[in-house]
């Protein structure tokens, strides 16, 4: 509860130095003493007093007005902080192959981060897995699902807390983000690790680099990027793509125990216009720790074809070359240059076709 206090003015301050306030000040009373100083024999001394500090409160006024004063007032209230506790119970916390003293430590971080908190300090309590859930510190439980980071960056970003505290082992199974994304937050989310890092074996999908746009019947390439980690020796899987529920393409890819990251090339040729889902699968390990980053799914927008252009120009110019060298830089773009060398007859021997169509 705040008491009245804590929000009631506690300091004044002036935008001018107390010395120079202090100097107007005895301007002004030597100002008005000057001119009411022959008045105490006529008007009395109680009368000219009044007088004199009457007009020494004017000038006074005046002078400090020419300094454009500002007058800050500062009030003290106190508001309780809101903290943001979210706590990883994917399955990886509570696996004894990885620690088995890894949800104990969690637990004890539970217990004893009300007791070290201090009055003014309000905690809020979530667990974090595949999704985000409210809870109370006493019922916090391990989970079964795997870890989305995705899902937890969404809600602290959405719901804005002060100060945001996550207790994770670090163990990534959303392969958009891993806990190293939660540095682009500021300095107002705090990571804690658990256990020993990641630990044990595990393959999984790393990236998939592919074009968001493409067209018919054109041949087009997929990359897929793998990655392992734990391993003691080089171990063989197989890396499959799937292109609306049919498999297009199979590759068999050697990891090392460096943990080095894999390339796979894989081409097709959609055949029509419109939305086609994929998914990039890597075959599981035996004894993998997390099978949920075996797979992969994405989305890629097929287009009819490319956005055909027509440039025109009168003669040879740096301006139409320059406008040519920029839009050839797009792959989206199907240009085609027309450079008038006479009336109708262009360069390059081009022929301006009047029933041909293009976008632009």
């Amino acid at each position: 509860m705040v008491s009245m206090s804590d929000t009631l003015p506690q300091f004044f301050r002036l935008n001018i130095p107390f010395l120079v306030v202090l100097g107007l000040a005895l301007v002004a009373g030597l100002a008005a003493w000057w001119q009411y100083r022959y008045r105490f024999s006529t008007e009395g001394t109680a009368v000219t007093i009044a007088l004199i500090a009457l007009r020494a409160l004017v000038v006074f006024a005046v002078l400090l007005l020419l300094f454009a004063p500002v007058l800050t007032i500062f009030s003290v209230k106190k508001q309780t902080a809101r903290i943001a506790v979210y706590v990883d119970n994917s399955a990886s916390m509570s696996q004894n192959r990885l620690d088995s003293t890894r949800w104990e430590r969690t637990e004890r971080i539970i217990q004893n981060l009300p007791r070290q908190t201090p009055d003014d300090v309000q905690l809020h309590w979530f667990t974090f897995n595949q999704s985000v859930q409210a809870v109370r510190p006493d019922s916090v439980v391990p989970s079964s699902r795997g870890t989305s980071f995705g899902a937890l960056l969404q809600h602290i970003r959405k719901n804005k807390f002060p100060k945001a505290i996550i207790l994770s082992d670090g163990l990534n199974t959303d392969t958009e983000f891993g806990l190293d994304a939660f540095t682009l937050e500021s300095a107002r989310v705090f990571t804690v690790g658990i256990g020993r890092g990641q630990g044990g074996r595990d393959i999984f999908i790393a990236d998939v680099i592919r074009r968001p746009a493409v067209y018919a019947s054109q041949e087009q390439k997929v990359e897929v990027r793998v990655r392992a980690t734990g391993l003691k020796s080089a171990r063989e899987s197989v890396v499959t793509l799937y292109m609306g529920g049919k498999r297009i393409g199979r590759r068999q890819v050697n990891m090392g125990a460096d943990g080095a990251l894999q390339n796979l090339i894989f081409t097709y040729t959609p055949e029509k216009p419109g939305m086609i889902r994929f998914t990039a699968q890597v075959d599981t390990l035996s004894g993998e720790i997390n099978t949920i980053n075996n797979r992969v799914h994405f989305v890629q927008k097929v287009l009819k074809n490319r956005l055909r252009i027509a440039l025109f120009a009168s003669a040879p110019g740096y301006e139409s070359k320059f406008i040519r060298l920029l839009l050839q830089a797009y792959p989206d773009m199907n240009l085609q240059t027309f450079v008038e060398k006479s009336p109708g007859v262009f360069y390059s021997g081009h022929r301006f076709d009047p029933r041909t169509e293009y976008d632009l």
